[in-house]
């Protein structure tokens, strides 16, 4: 039976694979016990690895984490921070990792307001400043404590091996690394790995990065102590203090990741679980979940005028929603149950009705020119099921690419720019159009606001499917419509991944389409009302699917490595 199922998915999953000629590049999905899906196959290998010699997912996770911060710079990562959904199956619980950035003790609310009035982007998004800090070891190792079961150096070696030994650059990460150049030399002093002889590293050549793999070497002996008092912590005190940073020795010892409590809902007999604040993803995962759940998006089907103006209009309550009320909940009361609520969902379902019967969408505002949407897709995730269904789910992040492109001297290890992140004004949009309010105004050890969306979900009460993507404000949009492609389009994992994206977040009031939409229906959408705007690529899903014992990977060919 079994096999016969195994059969069944691969065959269904080929077949779709060669329907979609657009994304003819999506990896070939293979039905395994267990499976781990990342950006990157070299950090995928090394999760598959580890559930090889009998660690469980969440031991996979630390070595897919670690491995990524050494093959996929751009966003795996040792000096930023992220999100965790853990499933332990033997106690049939989810457990919400927040291993998120913090701000510095010496930050405060108008550290980036210039003397113009305005927020400096310099100061926000390029500086020392823009630095959070870092939760990724602290993160990693507490849940690797909490549930691994193989010993941390075994967790660790690929990485070190990858680091010390090198491998392979792609024609993504060289031309990533080509585009970041002046910025890394600028902001650099000293040679750089990625830049021998201050030239871009050549695609195909060896990456080998000595700084880093004595790093992991030092976290691999010594733990969180190595970054957070040790020799690492040593070295970013150091430069902190040469260079008006404003990260201090006290700041490190007091960073502590935390478990909170997840966001969860049934949606059409699925039971959804996503993570909380300081992520907006997962209230606003479920709030469009269940504003949908009252329309017959199945009958009116996919791409259809009707099913994308609904799920605009939807987004652009969600973001407003985001705009007002969401922040850390260690600072901020987050009205969670009212935004959730039966009552509250029913008024915005009377609203989405009442919009869809107009001949015009209710009073079209013009795109505001000062709202840019940063268009990269500057994080990362992976997802993993293992033999016993044990899943993990992780997104983790610098922010930008690179983060601020200023790496510790001597550490190989990148700094975030996640201060960006916070309201530096309200009003004022961050580098992704997102607006803020006084909820996610700076403050010294508050966390700030994110969109990450690791999600899990289950069927007939079992573990199901460990989804997640980059895509800046446009992740929860990115995950919500994965959902609804398997759950009520029917889809294969790998159709669900692939077909073309909408994104849609209040301000700017422009709806972005990824090609292959059809022209009919772009033209219904401009005649009610709606400005629309090319996005070539939007998110990059990594998923794992469980059918009985049988689980499958997808990772989105928008941003395979090998592209």
């Amino acid at each position: 039976m079994n096999a016969l199922i195994l059969i069944i998915a691969i065959l269904c999953l080929n077949q779709a694979l060669h329907a979609l000629p657009s994304y003819n590049k999506a990896k070939n999905p293979i039905g395994r016990r267990h499976m781990v899906s990342s950006q990157d196959p070299l950090a995928s290998k090394t999760g598959m690895d580890i559930l090889h010699q009998g660690g469980n997912a969440i031991d996979a996770a630390i070595a897919v984490a670690y491995s990524l911060a050494v093959t996929h710079p751009q966003a795996g990562n040792l000096g930023g921070g992220g999100f965790m959904l853990i499933y332990i199956k033997k106690e049939n619980k989810v457990y919400a990792l927040d291993y998120r950035e913090k701000a510095p003790k010496a930050a405060w609310k108008d550290m980036f307001i210039g003397e113009n009035g305005e927020v400096s982007k310099t100061l926000s998004q390029d500086s020392l400043w823009a630095t959070g800090v870092p939760g990724t070891v602290a993160g990693l190792d507490f849940a690797w404590k909490t549930f691994g079961t193989l010993p941390l150096q075994t967790c660790l070696a690929p990485a070190i091996t990858l680091a010390k030994e090198g491998f392979p650059v792609s024609r993504q990460l060289h031309n990533h690394l080509d585009i970041a150049k002046d910025d890394f030399l600028q902001r650099n002093n000293g040679s750089l790995a990625f830049y021998p002889n201050n030239q871009t590293i050549a695609t195909g050549s060896i990456l080998v990065q000595p700084e880093l793999a004595q790093s992991i070497q030092w976290i691999a002996n010594d733990g969180p102590k190595a970054f957070y008092q040790g020799p690492i912590a040593a070295k970013l005190i150091d430069f902190m203090q040469k260079n008006r940073g404003l990260i201090t020795r006290e700041d490190l010892l007091q960073y502590r990741p935390k478990f909170r409590e997840p966001v969860s809902a049934n949606y059409r007999g699925y039971h959804i679980y996503s993570m909380p604040p300081p992520s907006s993803g997962g209230i606003h995962l479920i709030q469009l979940l269940k504003m949908v759940e009252g329309f017959p998006i199945n009958d009116w089907g996919y791409q259809h005028p009707k099913t994308l103006q609904l799920f605009a209009e939807a987004m652009s309550l969600v973001y407003q929603d985001r705009a007002t009320y969401l922040g850390d909940p260690d600072f901020v009361s987050i009205p969670q149950r009212q935004l959730l609520s039966p009552s509250r969902i029913k008024q915005q379902q009377q609203q989405l009705q009442q919009i869809l019967s107009q001949t015009k969408r209710p009073h079209p505002r013009p795109a505001p020119p000062n709202i840019p949407l940063y268009e990269s897709n500057d994080t990362t995730h992976f997802s993993i099921i293992d033999s016993d269904g044990n899943m993990v789910s992780n997104t983790y992040t610098l922010n930008f690419r690179f983060g601020n492109k200023i790496m510790i001297p001597g550490t190989g290890i990148l700094l975030n720019n996640e201060m960006d992140d916070f309201s530096a004004k309200p009003g004022a949009a961050n580098a992704y159009g997102l607006i803020g309010s006084h909820a996610n105004a700076i403050a010294p050890e508050k966390r700030m606001l994110s969109s990450m969306t690791p999600t899990l979900v289950f069927k007939d009460n079992q573990p199901w499917l460990a989804t997640g993507s980059p895509g800046g404000s446009r992740i929860i949009t990115i995950v919500f419509q994965t959902l609804i492609n398997l759950i009520d389009y029917n889809m294969n994992l790998i159709e669900a991944s692939t077909v073309p994206r909408m994104h849609y977040q209040w301000q700017p009031d422009t709806l972005y389409l990824e090609k292959d939409f059809d022209p009919q229906t772009k033209k219904n959408l401009t005649d009610k009302g709606y400005l629309l705007k090319p996005n070539p690529k939007i998110g990059s899903i990594q998923s794992v699917l469980r059918i009985e014992d049988v689980t499958i990977g997808v990772s989105d060919p928008r941003t395979s490595t090998s592209n």
